[in-house]
């Protein structure tokens, strides 16, 4: 018998889904040594290069069981959610076999391509997830993995690919392995498993609450009564969140004259055309803020129709979450209602602080609705100065070293309003490092200057520095429905920090750079943070040598 009928059987199998157990790494190498075909002891033995076979054969696994239980990171481990199953470990596997029967010299570019690009390769959508992929991949694949004894594939050693003979041998080998996997292993800083347990428990706790009867809300006011009880009913304090946002929302986006006068639309520079842009954006959404607040305060007074939208605004207005009709009109944001208001305020406060005063010395970058237009104008505005088709100009990125600007860079913009996740911005030598333990975000220098030039002159630029390659995108949830185009991708060369704790041939994990939508959901060390979330990902290079000096050309 159902106890809750306010709860359907499907909510309730979305709780105790969260409990399912994982397997775990040495659980998914053990599981690959007694599936098909390597529990085959005929075929265990049959191979003409046994030593080696077995040798790659265990890596293979490992790697299997590492690019499964990089999910568990989320955007750390792969930006999309791949669903890496068996039949892409079985077919490596046999190609394995017949490459080591068919070749004397064992062929790993071609395993590499087969597997990394291939087997695995072939659900990856994502070409920096390939990218990712494909030197994790090397890690197992090379030719140490066959010629030293314990090749190790984590910092501390305790990892390694064994010199074994019998089946048996390397599932005992596996099982003896650590209960609790470090993130090192996966390529990650200590802290990204502090980030994985956060997001395991709020999304617990998320879909917990998702299990309660929205309607109990509103019968709790019954209960208060029959009870004697006085206070605030939920109607009561979604009715009072809401006459607080209507008293502090602006009447109109933009207010009073122009810095720049009255000029004809023909004349509008690209930077005023961002502004009447953004504007108009963000009025579709303060319409439907306005409009739906003013619903739940008639729907409390018995003035109007409480409708199934209304209901679901003010059961959100009373847990403290962004309302689904306001998230559909919005920029993507994490943030509680509280936090969500007051960023909202803070993005109008900053388009008309520009619309009055004219380009702030430093731009807000994630105060913008649309960031993709703000950069495009920027480098518009540069290809209209100079007369470059704007094709042909690259993007030019270099972190000042004062906080204090008083006067706009001669060329480019200064934008701020960054923090990294994975990853730290070394103030006394000027390059990405890694992160200080138990500190999950750093907050990225507050002046980063974006500028351009000729292709021709980026490449030789490109060539001469230490500099390395990493994607910016507005971050979002792993499957989630925003389209490519939404997720504000760019590449940025910043220098970093050789990985002196691990002499392997990467440094491939992923740093995650936040405008601070996650911040005020994990922590409260930025009170203007902002709903934007940068992701850096590394480039693949074989070395990441030392920044030789802290003055850098981006």
């Amino acid at each position: 018998m159902n106890k809750h009928p306010g709860r359907s059987n499907e909510q309730r199998r979305r709780v105790l889904s969260k409990f399912k157990f994982r397997l775990g790494l040495r659980a998914n190498i053990a599981r690959s040594y007694q599936s098909d075909p390597i529990n085959d002891p005929e075929w265990f033995e049959g191979n003409k290069q046994p030593e080696i076979f077995k040798k790659l054969l265990f890596a293979l696994c490992f790697f299997h069981a590492v690019v499964q239980e990089r999910r568990q990171f989320g955007p750390l481990g792969w930006n999309i959610r791949y669903e890496f199953n068996e039949t892409d470990l079985r077919i490596s596997i046999t190609q394995l076999y017949m490459f080591l029967n068919e070749y004397d010299d064992v062929q790993f570019v071609a395993l590499r391509y087969l597997t990394g690009e291939c087997n695995y390769g072939g659900r990856v959508t994502d070409d920096w997830d390939r990218r990712c992929l494909n030197t994790i991949l090397y890690k197992f694949y090379n030719p140490r993995a066959i010629n030293e004894e314990k090749y190790p594939i984590d910092p501390t050693g305790v990892y390694y690919i064994p010199t074994l003979r019998e089946h048996s041998d390397f599932i005992t080998f596996a099982r003896s392995l650590p209960v609790a996997t470090p993130p090192g292993v996966f390529g990650f800083h200590p802290n990204a498993d502090i980030t994985k347990h956060f997001r395991e428990s709020e999304e617990l706790l998320n879909t917990a609450i998702l299990t309660q009867d929205r309607m109990d809300l509103l019968k709790k006011h019954m209960d208060t009564m029959a009870a004697g009880g006085v206070g605030a009913t939920p109607e009561e304090q979604a009715m009072a969140i809401a006459e607080d946002i209507l008293a502090r929302l602006p009447a109109k986006i933009l207010t009073g004259p122009s810095h720049e006068g009255d000029i004809k639309p023909a004349d509008m520079t690209p930077m005023s055309i961002v502004v009447i842009q953004e504007a108009a954006r963000y009025e579709r959404l303060v319409t439907v803020v306005r409009s739906s607040s003013r619903a739940v305060i008639g729907a409390v007074q018995g003035v109007s129709v409480l409708t199934d939208v209304t209901e679901e605004v003010l059961t959100s207005m009373v847990r403290g979450r962004i309302p689904a009709l306001w998230a559909g009109k919005s920029y993507p944001s994490l943030k509680p209602l509280a936090s969500y208001f007051n960023d909202l305020l803070a993005r109008l406060d900053f388009l008309q602080h520009w619309h009055q005063h004219g380009p702030p010395v430093v731009f807000w970058l994630s105060g913008f609705y649309f960031p993709q237009a703000f950069l495009t104008a920027a480098q518009q505005s540069y290809a209209r100065k100079y007369k470059i088709p704007i094709d042909q100009l690259a993007f030019h990125y270099e972190v000042q070293r004062t906080s204090v600007l008083e006067e706009p860079p001669e060329e480019g913009v200064y934008i701020r309003g960054l923090f990294m996740e994975g990853a730290r911005w070394n103030n006394d030598d000027y390059y990405i490092d890694e992160s200080f333990p138990k500190i999950l975000y750093d907050e990225f220098p507050p002046a980063l200057t974006v500028s351009w030039s000729p292709t021709s002159n980026f490449l030789n630029i490109s060539n001469a520095t230490n500099n390395y390659n990493y994607r910016v995108r507005k971050w979002l949830p792993q499957n989630s429905n925003y389209r490519l185009s939404e997720r504000f991708t760019r590449y940025v060369q910043l220098p970093v920090r050789e990985f002196l704790d691990f002499k392997g041939p990467f440094w491939y994990d992923n740093v995650v750079i936040y405008t601070g939508a996650e911040l005020n959901a994990f922590t409260e060390m930025a009170a203007d943070a902002c709903p934007l979330q940068i992701d850096f990902t590394h480039d693949l290079l074989l070395s990441v040598p030392h920044s030789q000096s802290s003055e850098f050309d981006a």
